[in-house]
């Protein structure tokens, strides 16, 4: 079976065939411009067998393959958060056309919803 696609969304279809416990693989022509591009992606050319592939997060689908996502929880109550540290920069007026440097830090928090992190679907 052929697979000319350049993104395969559901593997399924081209699985159902295969019986369960059956062992397959996956075989593709690399040229040299394609064996740069894998190595991008994590795959070490040549794979050795048994070898397990899970490829560098690039886009935002192989982010979610690789490390999974994080789901706002909305049914559990908010949690406050720490979001960022601001630095504040003023000059401070001391009499007789005197000024001062004054520096000061503020860290800001937010009332969020509470995440749950979606493992990631597979390699």
């Amino acid at each position: 079976m052929f697979i000319n696609n350049k993104r395969v969304v559901n593997v399924s279809t081209y699985l159902a065939h295969i019986p369960k416990g059956t062992f397959f693989r996956i075989v593709s022509d690399v040229s040299a411009k394609d064996e740069n591009f894998l190595h991008k992606r994590g795959f070490s050319i040549p794979l050795q067998n048994g070898d397990t592939v899970l490829p560098s997060a690039l886009g935002s689908v192989s982010a979610y393959n690789a490390n999974g996502r994080w789901v706002k929880n909305k049914d559990a109550p908010k949690e406050d958060r720490y979001i960022r540290t601001v630095e504040w920069n003023w000059k401070q007026w001391t009499g007789r056309g005197q000024y001062e440097e004054h520096t000061d830090y503020c860290d800001i928090h937010r009332l969020c919803y509470q995440r749950d992190l979606s493992l990631p679907p597979g390699l």
